[in-house]
């Protein structure tokens, strides 16, 4: 993916996972935070990744492999920037990545992952 603009840190890992484990608007998880409970960077990592599950039927196109990785790898690379300071707090996380909320991360990572399938777009001369 790192052709692409998208390099995937060795402590992240995407595993394809039936369309069914997921609600009809969702491509991707990671995470399952409980908001009282307090996290470390580690907290995040199973064998040494964080994983993040995808949707099989992304595998279906390019463009939604690189949006769908785009979008993921913002979320988790803000996350691990919160956890400079020490553990958080899983309400912070919470809200950094829930959808319809402004200005957080997920929200931002709408924005990453379209401008890498533009830029894509644009590397292959598609309209």
């Amino acid at each position: 993916m790192a052709a692409e603009g998208i390099d995937v840190p060795d402590d992240v890992r995407f595993v394809e996972r039936d369309d069914a484990h997921f609600a009809s608007d969702v491509y991707a998880a990671f995470g399952g935070f409980k908001s009282t409970s307090w996290y470390r960077w580690d907290d995040l990592l199973r064998d040494g990744a964080v994983v993040v599950k995808v949707r099989a039927s992304v595998f279906e196109s390019d463009e939604a492999i690189l949006a769908v990785f785009a979008h993921e790898l913002h979320e988790i690379e803000g996350l691990r920037s919160s956890f400079e300071q020490g553990p958080v707090l899983g309400a912070k996380l919470i809200r950094e990545i829930e959808p319809d909320r402004r200005g957080n991360l997920h929200d931002e990572a709408w924005d990453v992952a379209d401008a890498a399938v533009a830029s894509q777009r644009t590397k292959m001369g598609a309209p």
